[in-house]
């Protein structure tokens, strides 16, 4: 029996010591081979294949990853056909598989048995979360306008085989048109509130004279050689460990050695034509006492909590060609322009602090271009499978043989207007950055990366044309969380102990840098325990004082009370100029941009579901209007909402996609999908939000711990050390609390039931009873809600309270 190579388009046979991986439809005779042994990774051809081994269908490779048992191989075993974008077919993975490359598991002791079954279901359990998308042949982790400023050619290539030669061509183009106009509007106005005191009192006046020579000449070198040799095999597993012990221990003595004499040799030949006048009077004096003991003591601190988690994404082999030969072109013409020209009244504690650990930041984890594709061609926000890949990047002639996962929501529907026939597509991709479950993963972390955040594409084609518009929702961007306790809706909590505009402004520079002007729709309510959220973010963005943000505060709740849900239209009214201004994406049918799309909305409520969602999709009407009405579908004065036919079908869709982003995050389906899907609020509505609010509220105090470590497991948060024996945190001991309260508390409880159906000989002997017993439970169940944290289902294996 044949299996069809469009459903199963790789075989995978399997022998007791290897693994054999056969693709079945590009017509190359290329065999992936995995020993269960050594896990390594090698190619041969079809003729090796054993014929004793067991030949299985798949459709895909998801990745490899390591339990308490060993290797795992992880594939798809079925998928379903979405739909074609562009003629590219994009599947949803459905069904997964785990085998292990060992043979047995008896080496394992009973307690290790026990860690690793556990260790499978969660794996399990974040595979089977619906919303797994991929494309063999297509980038689905970016926007049509990124896709737009690469050739047609590096479209074409397969995601895991396009190569950096041709990316840099893009990159450069990329930048030398997005980082000025950018940085010509923020820089000067950030860099003139920050940095004067930081270059004053740490960084010698030979950085700014030497900054862009120096690193155009030594960075490449240097990371070409020691970083591509180093670390190309050794890759983020455990690097995050070794990184910062080794720098703690030499970085202080080999820069107290090696940068007073770099800079003696280095600087004077540069300072005549490089540097101010003004720099040149002030910074001199301080550079040969200062810049030794800043390194020494501010340097190990830095690399041990920076570079470890930033380099833990990224591949070196790839840094050290892409990174380095872009940069020492596009960084040192750009700042060789414009350093001098500002380093006397704005450089400084922005430039020391902010800029250096921004590039390296969002270089590392794709957020400051992109089109970042040095790892797997695509955005790594949105590559859910990344961590499961990590063997697959370091051996690139493997490539083929896998492709990155998105995570999140693709309806892609054939629609009619006026008789003519498009394809209306909707993406949502959800960031793999802070993800998490709704209670234990909220605001950002230090990088500046938002909790649920996702990136919506409503795209619509016709006749070779393409229009696209893009939204962004996620979690307010500043240091707060709302940690179950068992009450229906804790109350949160801002930290009073965090600098909340360090994080907020690293959030906003990459947001401003990959998607233009943002327009922020905070739509939490303007009373009660929300009411300290929105004040905090309004203040926040004031205090930012960047010209490319917006804030716009609307009190959901209160505008559509009493099923006022006509009154959304104030807020559309209200945001339809910028809208206007910010434009959409759009491709005429010859290939041509005719208009990009220069800003985005960023909507977010309490959880960036349920309000959020409501809201998106009608901005994302009023742009549809717009594209189609431009494209000829529909004629002058016709509205969308007189289309009844695809207009449900818009709908459902988006409903849908509530639906979906709902469950990966919350647990349950979206509230208010019956406006959706309707266009008016129902009764029969409001009692299935009554149902899925009791169904979250179960799932968040008693499940959502388990769920929290399965994905910070999955995305590689936390890994497991299987050469390492002895207690893990699965088996944390529980307070004697956790057991003794409830029994008691449904003794007692029962007992008063008990007393009311079996009345003793009077009234007051009855009455005596149920109030005693009553009491007891009443007590208890006090006791328990206020010790409430101690009885949810809380995360064991990263500590949330230490990323918050």
């Amino acid at each position: 029996f044949t299996f069809p190579s469009a459903l199963f388009p790789f075989h995978r046979h399997a022998t007791p010591e290897k693994f054999y991986i056969e693709a079945c439809d590009d017509g190359s005779n290329d065999v992936l081979v995995i020993d269960r042994v050594s896990t390594e990774m090698t190619l041969t051809g079809i003729k090796d294949i054993p014929p004793s081994g067991v030949t299985r269908p798949i459709c895909g490779i998801m990745g490899t990853i390591r339990l308490v048992a060993g290797m795992y191989l992880i594939v798809i075993t079925r998928k379903r056909k979405v739909g074609s974008l562009f003629g590219h077919t994009v599947w949803k993975a459905v069904e997964f598989d785990m085998i292990s490359y060992k043979k047995t598991i008896l080496h394992l002791t009973d307690s290790q048995m026990q860690d690793n079954k556990t260790f499978l279901s969660m794996i399990n359990s974040v595979l089977n979360t619906d919303g797994f998308y991929f494309c063999t042949d297509y980038d689905l982790t970016h926007t049509q306008q990124r896709l737009s400023n690469t050739s047609p050619d590096f479209q074409e290539m397969s995601l895991l085989e396009r190569r950096n030669k041709q990316f840099s061509e893009t990159l450069a183009q990329q930048f030398s048109h997005t980082l000025p106009q950018q940085f010509s509007r923020t820089l000067p106005q950030q860099f003139s509130r920050t940095l004067p005191q930081q270059f004053s009192r740490t960084l010698p006046q030979q950085f700014s004279r030497t900054l862009p020579q120096q690193f155009s000449r030594t960075l490449p070198q240097q990371f070409s050689r020691t970083l591509a040799q180093h670390f190309s095999r050794t890759l983020a597993q455990h690097f995050s460990r070794t990184l910062a012990q080794r720098f703690s221990r030499t970085l202080p003595q080999r820069f107290s050695r090696t940068l007073p004499q770099r800079f003696s040799r280095t600087l004077p030949q540069r300072s005549s034509r490089t540097l101010p006048q003004r720099s040149s009077r002030t910074l001199p004096q301080r550079s040969s006492r200062t810049l030794p003991q800043r390194s020494s003591r501010t340097l190990p601190q830095h690399s041990s909590r920076t570079l470890a988690q930033h380099f833990s994404r990224t591949l070196a082999q790839h840094f050290s060609r892409t990174l380095a030969q872009h940069f020492s072109r596009t960084l040192a013409q750009h700042f060789s322009r414009t350093l001098p020209q500002h380093s006397s009244r704005t450089l400084p504690q922005h430039s020391s602090r902010t800029l250096p650990q921004h590039f390296s930041r969002a270089k590392s984890l794709g957020e400051l271009d992109p089109f970042d594709q040095s790892e797997t061609s695509a955005d790594q926000r949105f590559v859910w499978n990344g961590n499961l890949l990590r063997d697959f990047f370091a051996q690139p002639e493997l490539q083929k043989f896998a492709f990155p996962v998105v995570h999140g929501f693709i309806a892609m529907k054939p629609c009619c207007i006026n008789g003519k026939i498009f394809e209306w597509i909707l993406i949502s991709r959800r960031s793999c950055f802070r993800a998490g479950v709704r209670y234990y993963v909220r605001g950002i972390d230090s990088e500046g990366h938002a909790a649920n955040f996702v990136e919506t594409e409503q795209i619509v084609q016709y006749n070779n044309s393409r229009a696209a518009f893009v939204q962004t929702r996620g979690s307010m961007p500043f240091f707060w969380s709302q940690r179950p306790n068992l009450k229906y809706k804790p109350k949160p909590q801002i930290s009073s102990t965090t600098n909340h505009l360090d994080g907020f402004q690293r959030h906003f520079d990459s947001q401003v840098l990959i998607y233009g002007k943002q327009v922020i729709l905070n739509l939490v309510n303007q009373k009660g325990s929300e009411l300290p959220l929105e004040q905090a973010f309004a203040k926040l963005v004031n205090n930012l004082e960047n010209g490319m943000i917006k804030y716009i505060a609307f009190d959901f709740h209160k505008e559509c009370s009493k099923m006022r849900w006509h009154r959304l239209q104030i807020l559309v009214d209200a945001v339809a100029e910028m809208q206007d201004e910010y434009g959409y994406f759009m491709l005429n049918s010859d290939g041509k941009v005719v208009s990009e799309q220069s800003g985005t909305f960023r909507s977010n409520c309490m959880d960036c579901l349920d309000r959020t969602n409501v809201i998106q999709s009608l901005l994302a009407r009023r742009s549809l209007q717009s594209q189609l009405q431009r494209m000829g579908v529909l004629h002058v004065g016709q509205k969308i909402e007189e289309q009844a036919d695809f207009e449900k079908i818009y709908k459902n869709a988006w409903a849908d996609n509530a639906n979906a982003c709902a469950k990966q995050y919350a647990g349950t389906g979206a509230l208010k999908t019956d406006f959706t899907r309707t266009g008016k609020r129902t009764q029969w509505g409001l009692v299935m939000d009554g149902w899925n609010s009791m169904i979250r509220y179960y799932k968040n105090n008693f499940s959502d711990g388990f769920r929290q470590d399965s994905i910070d497991l999955f995305l590689g948060n936390y890994t497991v050390d299987e050469s390492v024996e002895g207690l893990t945190p699965l088996r944390v001991q529980k307070d004697w609390k956790f057991l003794t309260l409830p029994i008691i508390m449904l003794v007692a409880f029962s007992m008063c039931i008990i007393c009311l159906l079996m009345a003793g000989d009077t009234w007051t002997e009855t009455l005596a009873y149920v109030l005693f017993w009553g009491s007891a439970s009443a007590v208890t169940a006090a006791v328990i809600l206020f010790n409430g944290k101690e009885f949810v289902d809380a995360p064991k294996l990263v500590q949330k309270e230490k990323m918050d």
